[in-house]
């Protein structure tokens, strides 16, 4: 064979190497990736892999598997989809749609953990690390989610300890052809913000829905959700006689927003969490030109040693029971006044240990005849004042009699 001819045989096999190639980095890595581990008679728990149905959905890359009486949290492996919990982000709603519409359909389920024959391990917050493949109604091929998520844009890529080059592949695909997080922008997400009340919101939430919306309230109760998906609060406002309250998710960042008893402008977004209506992103100062901000503090105070250790995380604007050393009549209101101790004081001699109070409430039902001097009585009610640990004497309203309560 001649040197020319030699050459032409070289540069035609580079030729159909690079097409063959080309081919296979264009191949839809989703359809290329096989289940090939053995899930049958297996236990995801105990051996690493096994088929599971599901409990809950929470996100895009988030899903509980199992019953009523033992369920898991399982974190997807090599995929981050937008937030939909703490927060709302762009196409978060679309790739949370898109996780349950594949899984709720599904034939089998089959979870597969970061290491096969061992015991699924849990990660710092104490969930469980998988991949998640479904096998589709009518078909016999499994496809993995995880990977799928990433290929259409609904996922950035996360380190994942097998299936890497599909991963990797999914993504500069999804890139290239600028799906979901690779595009322009989702159509279906605004940061555009609505003024509303919380009235509007309790009486017409899905008016609301997926919008940003401003509000203000007062801080009621805050506590740890039940799922353990993070802490809530409640706010609430009044009109007329009547209140009116919405749950907000509290930001990972702690602020004096969510103190009990603090009066808020609050900026946030309107979802509806598989039934849990309520407000999450909350916007904090320093993170957007529009933030919420305390407009009031210590407006909603309660006293009393009950309602105390009801309470978690609760300010300094708290005290405990008031004891009653005056009682009269002034402009159609009964004033009581009296002594309470302010929670926290023994611990902290800095803090004015006791506050005089004056408990003004609406004179009618014979409120003047309930009471005594030297009665101990637990209160809930309103500040028109701003108050704090410098504060030892301010006066609280009160909607009704309803709000007081004498201690046996």
């Amino acid at each position: 064979m001649t040197k020319k001819i030699k050459f032409l045989v070289n540069i035609l096999a580079g030729i159909v190497l690079a097409s063959t190639l080309t081919a296979c980095s264009n191949l839809d890595p989703v359809k290329e990736l096989k289940l090939t581990e053995d899930y049958e008679q297996k236990s995801f728990l105990e051996d690493g892999i096994g088929v599971q149905s599901v409990y809950k959905y929470e996100d895009g890359d988030t899903v509980y598997f199992g019953d009523n009486s033992n369920y898991y949290k399982v974190r997807f492996l090599g995929a981050d989809t937008p937030e939909t919990i703490g927060d709302l982000e762009p196409f978060g709603k679309k790739a949370s749609s898109f996780t349950e519409e594949r899984l709720i359909d599904a034939k089998t389920i089959v979870v597969e953990s970061t290491k096969i024959g061992d015991k699924a391990e849990l990660d710092s917050y104490n969930r469980y690390l998988g991949f998640i493949w479904y096998q589709p109604k009518n078909k016999d091929e499994f496809i993995n989610l995880n990977l799928e998520l990433v290929r259409n844009g609904l996922a950035d890529l996360r380190d994942t300890p097998r299936y890497t080059e599909y991963f990797e592949r999914a993504f500069e695909l999804a890139k290239k052809e600028k799906l979901g997080i690779h595009s322009s922008g989702d159509p279906d997400f605004s940061k555009d913000i609505h003024d509303v009340t919380i009235k509007d919101l309790q009486e017409n939430f899905d008016a609301y829905l997926n919008k940003r919306v401003r509000f203000t309230g007062y801080v009621t109760e805050r506590f740890r959700e039940a799922d353990d998906t993070g802490e809530s609060i409640y706010a609430e406002e009044i009109q007329g006689n009547e209140k009116y309250r919405v749950k907000i998710y509290k930001h990972t960042v702690d602020d004096k927003i969510y103190y009990v008893g603090n009066k808020s402008t609050f900026i946030g977004y309107a979802v509806d969490t598989h039934g849990i209506k309520r407000i999450t992103g909350i916007t904090l100062a320093n993170r957007d030109k529009e933030y919420s901000k305390v407009l009031h503090s210590g407006y909603y105070l309660q006293l009393g040693t009950k309602i105390l250790s009801d309470c978690q995380n609760i300010n300094d604007n708290l005290y405990n029971d008031l004891t009653i050393e005056n009682i009269q009549i002034q402009n159609d209101l009964l004033a009581i006044t009296g002594s309470a101790l302010r929670r926290g004081a023994d611990n902290y001699p800095s803090i004015n240990p006791k506050a005089k109070v004056t408990i003004n409430v609406p004179l009618k039902d014979d409120a003047e005849s309930i009471f005594k001097v030297g009665d101990k009585i637990t209160v809930r009610g309103y500040s028109k004042a701003p108050v704090s640990y410098m504060v030892n004497e301010f006066s609280i309203d009160v909607l009704s009699i309803s709000d007081i309560s004498i201690v046996k």
